[in-house]
């Protein structure tokens, strides 16, 4: 009886399909792997990050992805996009897919080569099932050689948690829009406001690769995170020691995000807050958190988590601080409990405004800076630690 397998591809340098077998298997079954060559199927390299940030030190849901397998992200979501179809719907238009660029044939692509593949990441290895030979409209020679400039266009998700990223349309003609949704739903604000748990929030993260062909090999995707970070580092600029008791974040924050993917770059938009939004507060402090005097600490910051707590929001790529579109949501509102000199006390900035546009993949750092008997608040992008350089620096919220 012949043996049935699940066919695997696997790349580390050379291009491995192991075939597991299903019955009959034996500690000799890998002598049944045998080696393909990329120029005849489809694989992936191992992939990078537009910029990378920090020592890979204290990962969390709630802190920043900067490395995919062990301790960071173990697998991506990938659409791949080829032979067209006609006009009409018809039929494929094998023709617009030699040699014509990803904005000439998205509005009439579908997912042809992969829909939602999950590719697991496994140190340098790419693996996922059923691997796809490069396509050819037949096996004749002509074809064959013709084939080599297909362009092919990839688009990949991942880390954004179980149903946030939905691709659409999901299988048929049109150009690919990505949206990505945050954790929540509506929410309120008030004497009560419901609580939110940053940590449900994943660092989501988005990649494509357009115009690839099958002379260029093995298809590196770069990945970009889509949202912006936010932490907190308190300054005592006293003598005396200021314990921070709490630290809660509340507003009205943008929910969904889209990608659209009709040209050679994604067009970034979030849904309007009256559109599509979710309320509330976040409480990002688990614990009192003693800053000695004159000196300065992240917030969350331990030993096993040096990069403090960071919140990860959803921003509005239209914002403009002289208009009324908000980088980041609206009614925001920041609470401080603290003690200073065995006495208890509460500081809130209501309502403010970023006089800058925080972007996504950036982290921003708000310093929390305590002079004589208040806080003032400043507002930097960390330049040299995470994510992107480039943004502003010391930008006073207004």
């Amino acid at each position: 009886m012949m043996n049935n397998y699940i066919r695997r591809i696997t790349v580390a340098g050379v291009v491995a399909l192991t075939a597991a077998v299903m019955s009959g298997c034996s500690d000799d079954s890998d002598n049944l792997t045998p080696v393909y060559d990329p120029a005849d199927y489809i694989t992936f390299g191992t992939p990078s990050f537009v910029l990378n940030g920090g020592d890979g030190s204290a990962m969390s849901r709630s802190t920043l992805v900067d490395k995919f397998g062990d301790g960071g992200v173990t697998s991506f979501n990938v659409w791949g996009y080829c032979v067209p179809r006609t006009i009409d719907g018809n039929s494929d238009d094998w023709n617009a897919a030699y040699n014509v660029k990803w904005p000439q044939k998205s509005s009439y692509s579908t997912p042809d080569v992969f829909n939602n593949q999950v590719v697991t990441v496994d140190g340098s290895m790419m693996s996922y099932t059923d691997p796809k030979q490069w396509k050819a409209k037949s096996n004749s020679i002509a074809d064959v050689e013709t084939s080599y400039g297909y362009t092919y266009t990839f688009i990949a998700c991942a880390n954004g948690g179980k149903g946030r990223f939905t691709m659409s349309p999901a299988s048929g003609m049109g150009v690919p829009v990505l949206k990505f949704e945050m954790p929540f739903s509506d929410g309120s604000l008030g004497d009560n406001p419901t609580p939110l748990d940053h940590n449900l929030i994943s660092d989501a993260l988005i990649a494509a690769k357009f115009d690839h062909t099958r002379r260029n090999g093995k298809v590196d995707l770069v990945f970009s995170h889509i949202l912006t970070g936010i932490r907190f580092r308190f300054h005592n600029h006293t003598s005396n020691d200021l314990t921070i008791r709490s630290l809660s974040f509340q507003g009205r924050f943008y929910r969904t995000g889209e990608f659209d993917f009709s040209g050679a770059d994604a067009k970034r938009s979030v849904k309007t807050l009256s559109e599509d939004s979710f309320s509330g507060r976040f409480d990002l402090m688990t614990e009192p958190q003693t800053i000695p005097g004159e000196s300065s600490q992240l917030m969350g910051y331990s030993i096993d988590n040096p990069d403090g707590t960071t919140l990860l929001l959803l921003p509005n790529p239209a914002a403009n601080p002289t208009t009324d579109v908000l980088a980041l949501g609206d009614n925001k509102t920041i609470i401080v409990n603290y003690t200073l000199n065995g006495e208890e006390r509460e500081w809130r900035y209501e309502n403010f405004k970023l006089s800058y546009v925080p972007g996504a993949n950036v982290r921003h750092t708000a310093n929390l800076n305590f002079v004589g008997n208040e806080f003032t608040l400043i507002f930097q992008a960390d330049n040299d630690l995470n994510w992107e350089d480039g943004s502003d620096n010391d930008i006073d919220i207004n």
